[in-house]
């Protein structure tokens, strides 16, 4: 059987001043840090774009612990003032969820849906004009 492999995708829609991010697989905290930073460092992307974080392609989660540590990386770092919407599945990710978007609610709005019609309809827009498949590479229109 093959190993199942961390994934994670961004696109940063300048014009529409969105960032849309998809997180697979059985991700642990210094891959998610990793991604972040590397997302954040790109010549395109706003601390004051919105978003869309598509969590529901994990399969292994962080620990609660973890999860904040993560959150304070973004609240520390001041990686995003935007409003966000969370898309998550499942018990575990909507706790784990529930955790980052309470500890990075002082510095941005993050809210977190089961559906992509709520999500829409925070973010004001049709999000699955901007979901991120699985294994698509990460660019910038």
């Amino acid at each position: 059987m093959e190993e199942e492999s961390m994934e994670f995708n961004y696109k940063i829609f300048s014009e529409d001043r969105l960032v849309s991010f998809r997180c697979a697989g059985p991700v642990t905290l210094e891959f998610a840090k990793e991604s972040y930073l590397n997302l954040s460092r790109d010549a395109a992307f706003d601390s004051s774009f919105g978003g869309i974080g598509d969590w529901r392609g994990i399969t292994q989660t962080m620990t609660p612990e973890e999860t904040k540590q993560l959150a304070y990386l973004v609240v520390d770092m001041k990686l995003s003032s935007g409003r966000w919407a969370g898309l998550v599945s499942g018990p575990m990710i909507t706790a784990l969820g529930t955790i980052y978007r309470n500890t990075v609610k002082p510095q941005h709005n993050l809210e977190l849906f089961s559906t992509i019609e709520g999500a829409s309809g925070y973010l004001g827009k049709d999000v699955s004009n901007f979901l991120i498949q699985s294994n698509q590479a990460s660019e910038v229109t």
